[in-house]
């Protein structure tokens, strides 16, 4: 099993977790963190982007499993992707970002929808 790099985890304070006023309830996301969270969706593959279509819906790996026919691990194996390639660490960061994001009609040129 290939073992992730620190060069390659983000350092602690860059996460857009720690940018965003969302963490304190507010769901205003600025300019720059939008564009910047549309830049990096950009990265995800179309499974990726699928998989984190379907957390932001509220499922859990299991569900998400199922759905696709894949198992759990495999859907936790993208998710780790996910948030290295996003600079998140919580699932609930990919939530509330991925949300807001396709609410405000932001990432339109990634394809995401609800």
């Amino acid at each position: 099993m290939a073992r992730i790099s620190s060069a390659s985890v983000p350092e602690q304070g860059t996460s857009f977790a720690s940018a965003t006023p969302m963490a304190r309830g507010n769901p205003y996301l600025s300019p720059d963190l939008a564009s910047r969270f549309c830049d990096r969706l950009s990265f995800l593959s179309p499974r990726e982007q699928e998989i984190a279509r379907l957390v932001a819906n509220g499922m859990a790996n299991k569900e998400i499993g199922l759905a696709l026919g894949i198992s759990h691990w495999t859907v936790s194996a993208h998710l780790r992707r996910i948030f290295l390639k996003l600079e998140i660490d919580r699932r609930i960061d990919l939530c509330l970002l991925y949300r807001a994001m396709i609410s405000r009609g932001e990432c339109t040129s990634t394809g995401l929808s609800r």
